[in-house]
């Protein structure tokens, strides 16, 4: 979580920017590669992708999560190992 919060400020506009064009989903995020050796690639996986998959916790996150404050990221790490937060990043608006 740490370093999701040192990264709020790439995440957030990019969770909502894409949100605004391809609805819900969650940012993706691969610990296990640098390929440019500045960070992590990431990407955003929209909610009709999410659902052909067979994880309920990320599913569950992404249909629940508040995108005029939150956000969903899911963090693939060594090992096969998966981690998915539902991050509250924004103000709501209103």
């Amino acid at each position: 979580m740490e370093w999701i919060g040192e990264n709020l400020h790439i995440f957030w506009p990019v969770a909502t920017a894409v949100f605004a064009k391809q609805g819900r989903g969650a940012i993706v995020v691969d610990t296990t590669s640098r390929p440019t050796g500045e960070g992590h690639p990431f990407g955003y996986l929209p909610q009709a992708e999410i659902e052909q998959r067979d994880d309920e916790d990320i599913k569950r996150m992404v249909q629940e999560y508040d995108p005029q404050q939150e956000f969903v990221v899911v963090m693939l790490k060594p090992n096969d190992h998966i981690s998915t937060y539902r991050v509250q990043a924004g103000q709501r608006r209103g």
